[in-house]
């Protein structure tokens, strides 16, 4: 009787980590162009429900994921990265510190040990703007967690659309 008892929750552990292994989370990505708008957030309680897109003078870009359930938990928690330009602007440039000057911040939403919003101070976003209207963005950046002290890197090349 024990050692049937053992195999049976030896198959139900063995079918349900098969089952985590092989489902499949295909990630959300969102990019979000605002016009006369600003980045509005608390430099010091840092709290991620204090960031918001606000009506300024400003282009606002902000490129959301739910980081396709990394590291591998199969949560979704969504992160953002959000920075702003002069609305008159056509191509632009920042490095390191001028990112945090242009309101760069990384977010970080649930409850993960580095929730909350972060200034970015390393890396470069440079952009220009379409014909068309829209906007080919570069992004290389990097920042560290707030409490964990990990790197975290974003690297990506995409354009954005104008939010209506």
């Amino acid at each position: 009787m024990k050692q049937a008892l053992i195999l049976i929750w030896g198959m139900l552990l063995l079918s349900l980590s098969y089952q985590g292994k092989t489902q499949n989370f295909e990630g959300q990505q969102q990019f979000k162009l605002y016009s006369n708008a600003t980045i509005v957030w608390d430099p010091v309680k840092v709290h991620y429900k204090s960031y918001k897109v606000e009506s300024g003078s400003d282009l606002v870009f902000e490129f959301s994921t739910d980081n396709s359930s990394d590291p591998g938990n199969h949560s979704k928690v969504i992160s953002k990265f959000s920075f702003q330009v002069p609305e008159k602007a056509r191509k632009f440039s920042f490095t390191n510190k001028e990112i945090t000057a242009q309101n760069g911040i990384y977010i970080e939403y649930g409850q993960t040990m580095d929730r909350g919003i972060k200034p970015i101070e390393n890396g470069t976003i440079s952009g220009q703007k379409l014909k068309d209207g829209s906007w080919e963005i570069e992004i290389d950046i990097t920042w560290k967690g707030r409490l964990t002290g990990k790197t975290y890197r974003l690297q990506l090349t995409e354009t954005y659309l104008l939010v209506n």
